[in-house]
């Protein structure tokens, strides 16, 4: 019976060892100043700007004469023309055709299409506003998948919270973010989550068919066989218990 219950004892301990560490977010202070917070590392970080990228949604106004309409009570039910951004990066608009958005933001796609329209019309109306971009969540998340983001920014806590959350077993501190670059290369960036060194990671705030993926803690079959093994030795200990007790 002694034997049965060192037994447990002994994997009660080791299952205490096992670092928690992996199973939180923020908690781990940045090593550059010890004194910030969660909420003033948050506040310190610069949004920055989207550029568009093949995937991404616009709506695109275009009015050959500039005229102020009083449209706040029916602004919800104007339906403006809405672009996708093809594969290759390109849009097709009204009297100018195929043109290449690749790399503007929507105030720098809006100027440049001004000015080409004054070529065409006298006064026009031109206005750009995004409307979403895609993200793909992979690994220990709850729901993986494709991640539409109807807004012009997400950071990685937006996306993940969209999916679910990790899971139980999504491995925080390294949780990777690979980026399309230029050369459609893929450039791989690491995140620890735990940290709040996070927010200053460049992949912190997503882009345009950025791909995430959260690996799984090494402690996970450990985790199943110490279960396993608890449920041996509590089994074997009451078998000890009930012979004992016929003797």
């Amino acid at each position: 019976m002694k034997k049965g219950i060192y037994l447990l004892l002994l994997i009660t301990l080791i299952a205490s060892c096992i670092p928690k560490k992996e199973f939180y977010y923020f908690n781990k202070k940045a090593k550059t100043n010890t004194k910030d917070s969660i909420f003033e590392r948050i506040e310190s970080v610069e949004i920055p700007s989207h550029t568009l990228s093949s995937g991404d949604e616009v709506e695109i106004e275009i009015n050959p004469i500039n005229i102020i309409v009083d449209r706040s009570q029916n602004e919800k039910d104007i339906k403006k023309p809405t672009y996708i951004v093809n594969q290759t990066g390109f849009i097709t608009l009204p009297i100018l055709g195929n043109i290449n958005v690749t790399g503007y933001t929507t105030k720098a796609l809006q100027d440049t299409l001004l000015k080409v329209y004054l070529k065409y019309y006298k006064e026009p109306y031109v206005s750009v506003n995004f409307k979403s971009f895609k993200v793909v969540l992979m690994g220990e998340v709850r729901r993986p998948g494709t991640i539409t983001i109807l807004n012009d920014h997400a950071s990685l806590i937006d996306a993940i919270s969209l999916a679910g959350d990790l899971t139980d077993d999504g491995k925080r501190i390294n949780v990777k973010v690979f980026r399309k670059e230029n050369n459609n290369s893929y450039k791989e960036y690491i995140v620890d989550l735990s940290s709040i060194s996070a927010f200053k990671s460049d992949a912190f705030y997503l882009r345009s068919n950025d791909i995430v993926y959260v690996s799984a803690i090494n402690a996970k079959r450990l985790y199943s066989r110490i279960q396993i093994a608890t449920i041996a030795a509590t089994s074997l200990n009451l078998l000890i218990s009930i012979i004992s007790l016929k003797k």
